[in-house]
C-alpha cells in the first residue's frame, strides 16, 4: 500500500516477495511492477571487489599512495602501476579485471580517469551522461552537474530534440566560465552569471538511436485499429498526453490519438469511403465525440454532410458537447494539411464562426466539463471557442473584413481572454487596417500581443509606432 511505499527509505535493503507484472508502462523502456505480497528489511548487503572476481568491472574510489585504490572498506593492487604525485588523494574511476592472490586484491590490466570535475580543469576529458534541454536551451548533467556543450567555434550545441533525455558520452576540453545559470532556466529571462562548467569543442557519442516523442511518451500497447467496410475504425481512445495545458477537449485528445488514421483515410478517399465515413457519422450507437470527429473528416474533405453535421451541433445548442462541437469546427483544416489531392477550404464556415464570436450568450447550465473537469456553463460561446478551439486561427485563415471584424471585436469586449488572439492575428501573415491596430492597442496589456501590434504598425510605417 502506499503509505508503506512512502515509509521506505532510500538505502536501505529489503527482501521483497509477490508478483513480477507487465506496467503496461509509456516510453521506450519497458515497465515492470511488483505486486507485493511479503515485504522485509534484510542487512544491508552493498557490492564488494568478490562479486566481479574475472570480471572486468569499472570501481571508483579513492587513489591511495603506491597505486592502491580504496573503495569503500577496501584495497586493490593496480597491477604495475603507480598514480602521478598530484593525483594521490583524489576521487577516480578505475576499469579493469579484479583477482585475488596472496597479496589481496589486484585489478589487472588497469585503466583510470579522474572522477571530480574540479580536477580536470583544462584538460581533455571523457565524460558519460545523459542530454537534457529545457526552452530550447540545452545541457549535458554528469553526476548531478549541468554543463554547457560548446562547439570548436564557440557557441552553444543545440541538438536534435529526440535527443533530449539521452545517454551519451562526451569529450573535450574542460574549462569553468561564468555563463547564464542553467537552473534558471525557467526562472528568469535574464539570468545570473555563475561560474559553469564548459566542454569546449565537444564532441558527442550516442550508443542507442535517438526516441521519437511517439517512442519516449506515446503507448507502449496502443490498441490496433480494426478496419470495416475498407476503412479504419476510429478509436474512442484520447491520447496520452505529457502535459496537460488545461484547454483540452476530449475530442481534442481524440484527434490526437487517432490523426494517423484519419490521414490514412483522406490519402486513400473515394465516393465509397466517404459513404462509410457518413455512415458511422450518423450511427447513434457511436459516442457522440466519435460521430463528430468522423463529420470532422468528411468536412476536411469538402463533404456537405460532415460541414453541415458540425454546424448543426454548434447551432443546436447542446451543451453537453459543446465544447467538442467548437473543438471540432475548428480542427477540421488541421487534419493532413499538406495533402494535395485534397484542398483545404475553409470559407464556407465563415458565417457560422462569425456568430459563434459574437455570440456572448452563456453555453449552458449543463455545459459539458473540460478534459480537468472544469464547467464550461459559465462561458460564453465566444469564450468558450477561444479558449478550447482554434475558430480565431480559421477566421484569421479567412481574412476577410467581416472575419477579422469579429475577431477585433471579440478583443475589445474581452481584452483579457483575447490576447493570445492579438498575438496570433498580428503574427500571422494578415495585415490589419492601422485603425484596427488603433483599436487593439487601445485595450491589449499582454507585453507579448502588444509586441504583435508593434511589428504590424512598423510594418505599415505608421508614425503610432514610435
Amino acid at each position: 500500500m502506499w503509505p508503506k511505499l512512502g515509509s521506505l527509505k532510500r538505502g536501505e535493503y529489503f527482501k521483497v516477495s509477490g508478483r513480477l507484472m507487465d506496467a503496461r508502462g509509456q516510453g521506450p523502456q519497458k515497465t515492470c511492477k511488483v505486486v507485493v505480497e511479503r515485504l522485509e528489511p534484510i542487512a544491508a548487503a552493498p557490492l564488494v571487489f568478490a562479486d566481479f572476481v574475472n570480471r572486468r568491472a569499472t570501481f571508483e574510489g579513492t587513489a591511495d599512495a603506491g597505486g592502491i585504490l580504496k573503495s569503500g572498506a577496501e584495497t586493490a593492487w593496480l597491477d604495475g602501476f603507480a598514480w602521478p604525485p598530484e593525483v594521490e588523494g583524489k576521487n577516480v574511476s578505475v576499469s579493469g579485471a579484479i583477482r585475488r592472490d596472496e597479496a589481496g586484491w589486484r585489478i589487472l590490466r588497469p585503466r583510470w580517469k579522474l572522477v571530480d570535475l574540479a580536477d580536470q580543469i583544462g584538460a581533455e576529458v571523457l565524460l558519460d551522461g545523459t542530454l537534457w534541454s529545457l526552452n530550447g536551451e540545452w545541457w549535458f548533467e554528469y553526476r548531478g552537474e549541468k554543463l554547457y556543450l560548446t562547439t570548436t567555434r564557440g557557441p552553444v550545441m543545440a541538438l536534435d530534440g529526440d535527443h533530449h533525455g539521452q545517454w551519451a558520452r562526451v569529450t573535450g576540453k574542460l574549462a569553468r566560465q561564468l555563463r547564464p545559470s542553467l537552473s534558471q532556466i525557467s526562472i528568469k529571462s535574464d539570468r545570473d552569471l555563475v561560474p559553469c562548467f564548459v566542454v569546449r569543442g565537444a564532441r558527442v557519442e550516442f550508443a542507442e538511436q535517438p526516441f521519437s516523442w511517439s517512442d519516449r511518451f506515446g503507448w507502449l500497447y496502443s490498441t490496433c485499429y480494426s478496419v470495416r467496410d475498407g476503412v479504419p475504425e476510429l478509436l474512442a481512445e484520447s491520447s496520452f498526453r505529457r502535459n496537460i495545458l488545461g484547454n483540452e477537449t476530449m475530442s481534442r485528445l481524440y484527434l490526437e490519438r487517432n490523426y494517423k488514421a484519419l490521414c490514412v483515410i483522406l490519402r486513400n478517399w473515394t465516393p465509397k469511403t466517404a459513404q462509410v465515413v457518413a455512415g458511422r457519422m450518423d450511427d447513434e450507437k457511436l459516442p457522440q465525440t466519435l460521430r463528430l470527429l468522423y463529420a470532422t473528416l468528411l468536412a476536411r474533405a469538402n463533404d456537405l454532410r460532415g460541414k453541415m453535421f458540425l454546424i448543426n451541433a454548434v447551432e443546436a445548442r447542446r451543451s453537453n458537447i459543446m465544447l467538442d462541437a467548437l473543438y471540432c469546427l475548428g480542427a477540421f483544416p488541421t487534419i493532413a494539411p499538406d495533402l494535395k489531392e485534397i484542398e483545404v477550404r475553409v470559407k464556407w464556415s465563415e458565417r457560422t464562426l462569425i456568430s459563434i464570436m459574437l455570440d456572448r450568450s452563456a453555453v449552458g447550465e449543463e455545459a459539458q466539463a473540460d478534459f480537468l473537469g472544469r464547467s464550461a456553463a459559465s462561458l460564453s460561446m465566444a469564450d468558450a471557442a477561444a479558449i478550447y478551439s482554434e475558430i480565431p486561427a480559421v477566421l484569421m485563415e479567412i481574412n476577410t473584413p467581416a472575419a477579422c471584424g469579429a475577431l477585433i471585436a471579440y478583443v475589445e469586449a474581452n481584452p483579457e481572454k483575447g490576447a493570445a488572439i492579438v498575438r496570433d492575428i498580428c503574427w500571422s501573415g494578415a495585415t490589419l487596417p492601422v485603425e484596427d491596430l488603433l483599436k487593439l492597442e487601445a485595450v491589449t496589456q499582454a507585453e507579448y500581443a502588444r509586441y504583435g501590434i508593434l511589428v504590424q504598425l512598423l510594418r505599415q510605417k505608421h508614425r503610432s509606432a514610435g
